[in-house]
């Protein structure tokens, strides 16, 4: 894997997208949700190409999709989940999962949540590793994780209900 090109992604996932999760919140679910990963691939690409590097990615090699939660709670609980290109290094992500309470009917009602990566594992057989990053930079690592997106955003979920 190009040095340059992992800088960048590692940037764009561990700095960039939490920055905008914590610092614009509702402005960037929505900027995420209408581009359906071409926010991500757009900052990606550029990051590269200013330097010179070319990007290996295609826009359609990222997806988002918004979530309500479904439970008993009748919770106002979403969960903005992004996938990333397969990791090819530790600890780039395989995905990400942003998660906000707001009141449909009222959108001032967005409440700031959590924003969690699931990360490639170190190792000669890594396993996903579920991390969140607060709105200070501050990483926290809540060990491993299942492959499959649906149990990664349940695991996210549990641990921002637990808060």
């Amino acid at each position: 894997m190009d040095q340059l090109f992992y800088d960048k992604r590692y940037l764009v996932e561990h700095v960039i997208l939490p920055k905008d999760f914590y610092e614009h919140s509702l402005d960037y679910i929505c900027i995420m949700i209408n581009g359906n990963g071409r926010y991500v691939f757009d900052v990606l690409s550029d990051l590269i190409q200013n330097e010179g590097g070319k990007m290996p990615y295609a826009p359609e090699d990222f997806a988002v999709r918004i979530i309500k939660a479904d439970d008993k709670q009748n919770s106002n609980t979403y969960i903005l989940a992004v996938t990333f290109p397969e990791p090819q290094k530790e600890p780039l992500c395989y995905s990400a999962v942003g998660i906000f309470d707001m009141n449909e009917k009222d959108k001032s009602s967005f409440q700031k949540g959590m924003y969690f990566t699931v990360e490639q594992g170190a190792g000669d057989e890594p396993a996903p590793m579920l991390c969140s990053w607060n709105s200070d930079g501050t990483h926290s690592d809540y060990g491993e994780v299942s492959g499959d997106i649906i149990v990664q955003i349940g695991s996210a979920l549990e641990i921002y209900r637990g808060r």
